[in-house]
């Protein structure tokens, strides 16, 4: 008995999903440029867009963990830091993105740059999911 796993039928499936706005956002992964400053030391502020990942569409979900995440809020004496954890689903299978990598979402109401935690691809090789995060105070 072959098993050709579920590939064809989710590939008969994109095009509606697509056309019922469920992915409704774009996004954009980056790679740091390799900057140095004065003193030698990389500079982390300093991304650019890699071609091949530009404008991706995808879908944006924010995460909920069944436990609350201690971890995920800093009080410091002037301010408090949280973290935001959300996936981002690609309509598609983009294997070289990598978790060095930074996401930018550049429509819908998540549009901002995240750090990715972690590349999801399928067994059927059809999308990626990313589950990226954020720091806001």
């Amino acid at each position: 008995m072959a098993q050709q796993g579920f590939a064809i039928e989710i590939a008969e499936l994109m095009p509606t999903a697509l056309e019922s706005g469920f992915f409704n956002s774009l996004c954009t992964v980056q790679q740091r440029t390799g900057a140095v400053s004065a003193t030698g030391q990389p500079d982390l502020t300093d991304w650019v867009d890699i071609p091949e990942f530009t404008d991706l569409v995808c879908m944006v979900s924010i995460d909920r963990p069944t436990l609350p995440d201690m971890a995920a809020v800093v009080r410091k004496p002037q301010e408090l830091d949280t973290m935001t954890l959300i996936h981002v689903l690609l309509a598609g299978y983009y294997p070289g993105i990598l978790q060095q990598n930074q996401l930018v979402v550049t429509t819908g109401s998540y549009a901002g740059s995240y750090e990715i935690m972690a590349v999801e691809p399928d067994s059927q090789e059809t999308q990626t999911r990313l589950a990226v995060r954020v720091w806001t105070q």
